[in-house]
């Protein structure tokens, strides 16, 4: 367990972390903070693809509204623009791509990503 203090020198354990489970990260730090961090490839299944939508299930969940981040690893095209949604639900997110050049059958886009919110 990662010892982390307060602006006190007070130490405080985390209260939960744990490994990557199907992609991604989640700590827990007793303030009630969470972060999420992970990484997902999306393979394109047709030709000529310009841009898709790919939904993100994280194993934790979220109270209320938290902040997705995301990061482009790395893509057929280096010409792939990535946005997110992080409204969609409280364990789950939406990962916008366009490309500036066509995507075809078997290539594949790569993100990671960082979301950030409360756990209580």
């Amino acid at each position: 367990m990662l010892t982390l203090y307060d602006k006190n020198d007070n130490v405080r354990n985390l209260v939960e972390s744990t490994d990557f489970i199907k992609g991604n990260k989640s700590t827990k730090f007793p303030d009630g903070t969470m972060i999420v961090t992970g990484y997902r490839q999306h393979r394109i299944t047709s030709d000529d693809v310009y841009s898709g939508k790919i939904e993100v299930l994280l194993e934790d969940a979220f109270i209320g509204d938290f902040f997705p981040i995301i990061t482009n690893i790395y893509s057929h095209s280096n010409n792939v623009i990535y946005s997110a949604d992080g409204d969609v639900a409280e364990n789950k997110f939406n990962v916008y791509f366009y490309s500036i050049n066509p995507l075809n059958n078997g290539n594949s886009v790569y993100f990671r990503y960082i979301a950030i919110g409360r756990w209580k």
